[in-house]
Order: structure tokens, then C-alpha cells, then sequence
């Protein structure tokens, strides 16, 4: 069909119509939904940025909160003796927290608070575990050692004066029992593993036998006096020690170690 004059439009076309190919079809600019939606992903990606490089940094510098037992232990400690808990097993364990953090000096600052903030320190003797402990930590084995035996002593000596206190007024409160001094029977296991440090296999062995003539069902103590057995010729003995650890702990891999090295089937 021809176009006879200016401004006519082919037949079958409405006037002022314009057609637009499918293929070049764009959303207007200035979308208020598009807009929208480019700010809502911008702002999930920046969040999610953020949150990473956070995470980084807190793994690298700390976040503030405990991300171990061992730091939780720590803070939990730390924050009841700050609150005032004068329980020595708080403090015992708050300084062998403060040791397995290796934060030496801020533990030995604690002992000397808790040897004057501590009842019957005289008795009980755990500020004198704890410095036992530390010597032994730093390497100061001798130090440690005789720390320990004088601490052993001053129990036993205290534990005596308790009986004759007790044999004169019939009361209760003047005994003591040793079996319940959780400071004495740690220190008896610290005693022992240095004496095995020195190679003085028979001195530890009479600890570990003071020890187990007591507690009886300390499991893996027996292995510990088997390791001494062992080191003094005795097999017989080790082994005897080695399966009474696996008579409560069946899989105990020290105790099924020790019947290897003697030749010994479980």
C-alpha cells in the first residue's frame, strides 16, 4: 500500500499508535521497585561483609567470651572471687587456670592474696599446692618438691594436733580427717610425678602406695604406679596395676599402652 500524503498511516493501524519491537522492551529508569531491590541486595551484601570480617577478627584479637573449657573455666573463677567467694576449691581452680593460661604472675599475685584472704591456711595448705604447682610449671622441679613435702608435713602435723584436740574435749569440731584434705592427696600425686621427674622410682612408688591405700578406686593411678613398676624391673607388678585401671576404665589407652610395652595381651 502507498503512503499518498504526509502523516497517513498504513491500513490496519490505528493513528498515533507506535509499535515497539518485543526484544528492545526495558524497564523504565527511575523503577521505585527496582530501586528498591538494588538497596535491599546492597544492604544484605555490606551485613554479610561486615559479619565476616568480624568473625575474622574476633577469631585473631577475641571476641570477649570464653571459646574454650579452659577459658571458661578462667573467667567463671575469676568472677566469683571477685564477687568475694572465699571457697579454696574456687581459688585452687582459678589459679590452675590462671597456670594452664600461663599467666604466671597474675597467679602468683592470687597465692599471696589467698594465703591472707583463706581460712586455716595453716591446715589446709592449698595456697602451698598452688605454689607448688607454679614451681613446677616454670621448671623449678626441686623448688616445687620441697614446697610440696613441707605442705605434706604441715597437714600430717595439723592432722595429729586435731586427734589429740579431739582425745581431750570429745568434740567433733577439733578433729580432722585427713581422707577428707583434697589439698594433701593432690599433693601427694604432684610429690610423686616429680620424684618421677628425678628418676626416684622407688620415693615415688611409696606415694603412689600411700595414695592408693586410700583411694582405691583412683583409675588411673594405678597406671601412674604401673609406669613406676615398669621403670623398676617389676612386671608383674605393672601389669597387676595396668589391669586394675582397666577393671573401671576398659579402654584406657595409657593402661592397654603399658601391657604392650611389657608384652602382656589385654
Amino acid at each position: 500500500m502507498s503512503i499518498d500524503d504526509e502523516g497517513s498511516t498504513p491500513s490496519g493501524t490505528q493513528p498515533d499508535e507506535v509499535v515497539v519491537p518485543a526484544t528492545v522492551a526495558k524497564p523504565p529508569k527511575g523503577d521505585p521497585v527496582v530501586q528498591a531491590l538494588t538497596v535491599t541486595i546492597l544492604i544484605i551484601v555490606a551485613l554479610t561483609l561486615v559479619t565476616v570480617i568480624y568473625a575474622i577478627v574476633g577469631g585473631v584479637f577475641g571476641s570477649g567470651s570464653p571459646k574454650t573449657m579452659g577459658e571458661n573455666k578462667l573467667m567463671n573463677t575469676a568472677a566469683a572471687i571477685k564477687a568475694g567467694n572465699k571457697d579454696p576449691q574456687v581459688w585452687v581452680a582459678y589459679i590452675s587456670a590462671l597456670i594452664g593460661d600461663r599467666q604466671y604472675q597474675l597467679a602468683q599475685e592470687t597465692i599471696e592474696r589467698g594465703k591472707k584472704t583463706l581460712a586455716k591456711q595453716d591446715v589446709n595448705q592449698d595456697m602451698v599446692y598452688m605454689q607448688a604447682t607454679l614451681d613446677e610449671a616454670q621448671g623449678n622441679n626441686d623448688k616445687a618438691l620441697a614446697t610440696a613435702e613441707l605442705a605434706i608435713k604441715a597437714i600430717k602435723k595439723a592432722n595429729e594436733e586435731a586427734k589429740v584436740n579431739y582425745k581431750k574435749t570429745g568434740n567433733p569440731t577439733e578433729s580432722m580427717i585427713l581422707e577428707d584434705n583434697a589439698s594433701y592427696w593432690d599433693l601427694l600425686l604432684l610429690k610423686a610425678a616429680l620424684l618421677e621427674k628425678k628418676s626416684e622410682w622407688k620415693k615415688a612408688l611409696a606415694v603412689y602406695d600411700e595414695y592408693l591405700s586410700v583411694k582405691e578406686t583412683a583409675a588411673t593411678v594405678f597406671t601412674q604406679r604401673g609406669n613406676v613398676k615398669e621403670k623398676l624391673g617389676d612386671k608383674k607388678g605393672a601389669e597387676a596395676d595396668y589391669r586394675q585401671t582397666l577393671v573401671f576404665i576398659s579402654d584406657n589407652k595409657d593402661a592397654l599402652a603399658g601391657l604392650k610395652r611389657i608384652g602382656v595381651a589385654k
